[in-house]
């Protein structure tokens, strides 16, 4: 036997089977009487009774449960993160998907904070000819000025955040009322 296989033996929790060459083996290893022994002293730690709780712990802790309860029920009876009452201010922020969404643009205008003009230059495009082909259908004017087009590409990329509010809410609202079961 080597290393590897004393290794696997003391995984496996020493078996019977194999033992002999296990132990001819320790007696040559160092390293692996060492791991034989610290696996034993393991052993005997966990076979030791616990520790009793301090006085009163299961009592603060029913105390804790019970103001959680009282929380929730205060706020409606549903919480979309689960005892969320008892969480610290800021694990509740990150935990909202509005802070979530913010926090994935953030990080997307950091990385990619360059290409904001690009896209703000195709968004007038595509908005510019969308108009454009309406206006032609409709059999109006032909062409619409660029600096048209430019400001109607603006003014979508700065409505376009306002209606994923608006959706985000409009979700949120079913979630909530799936949540309650009406």
């Amino acid at each position: 036997m080597d290393c590897a296989g004393f290794d696997r033996w003391l995984d496996a929790g020493a078996p019977d089977r194999g033992a002999a060459e296990a132990r001819a083996h320790e007696a040559k290893c160092v390293r692996c009487a060492r791991a034989h022994r610290a696996a034993l002293e393991l052993d005997a730690l966990l076979a030791a009774p616990g520790a009793a709780a301090p006085a009163g712990f299961s009592d603060a802790v029913m105390r804790r449960v019970a103001g959680v309860e009282r929380a929730r029920a205060a706020a409606g009876g549903v919480s979309l993160i689960p005892a969320a009452a008892g969480l610290p201010w800021w694990v509740r922020a990150a935990a909202e998907p509005g802070v979530a969404l913010a926090l994935v643009l953030a990080g997307l205008l950091a990385w990619r904070g360059a290409a904001l003009p690009g896209l703000a230059a195709r968004a007038a495009v595509w908005v510019g000819a969308a108009l454009e082909t309406t206006a032609r259908t409709a059999g109006r004017a032909p062409a619409l000025h660029p600096a048209t087009t430019d400001s109607l590409g603006l003014v979508a990329l700065m409505v376009m955040p306002w209606i994923g509010w608006l959706l985000f809410r409009w979700t949120e609202g079913l979630a909530l009322r799936a949540a309650r079961g009406t």
